[in-house]
């Protein structure tokens, strides 16, 4: 879903199969932190969270078999509630388009 957001077409979904292996054998690793965890580190929000969190905030529409892990859908679930998150690109930014706010400023 990166590849939508910025303009280059879907998921690969077929270069995705082959990481499918490795992805659960981490993926276990990381649901077995989060079992009594909100966050990945230090008990709060941190960079950790936003970088492991890109790598699967689309996972669902990439298809990546993250639903046998349910603290990391949790996890992600709960990054998905921060607005600036789930919507990290604006359409306005304080009531001007985001393009006319970058060039402005």
């Amino acid at each position: 879903m990166v590849r939508a957001t910025f303009g280059l077409g879907p998921p690969d979904r077929e270069a995705l199969k082959p990481k499918v292996g490795d992805l659960k054998k981490y993926a276990t690793v990381l649901d077995g932190h989060l079992a009594s965890r909100t966050h990945v580190a230090c008990a709060r929000l941190t960079i950790a969270d936003f970088q492991l969190g890109s790598m699967a905030t689309y996972w669902r529409e990439s298809e990546m078999p993250l639903e046998a892990f349910p603290n990391i859908v949790r996890w992600i679930d709960g990054l998905m509630r921060i607005p600036a998150w789930a919507e990290p690109w604006p359409a306005e930014v304080n009531g001007h388009r985001a393009h006319e706010f970058t060039a402005a400023h």
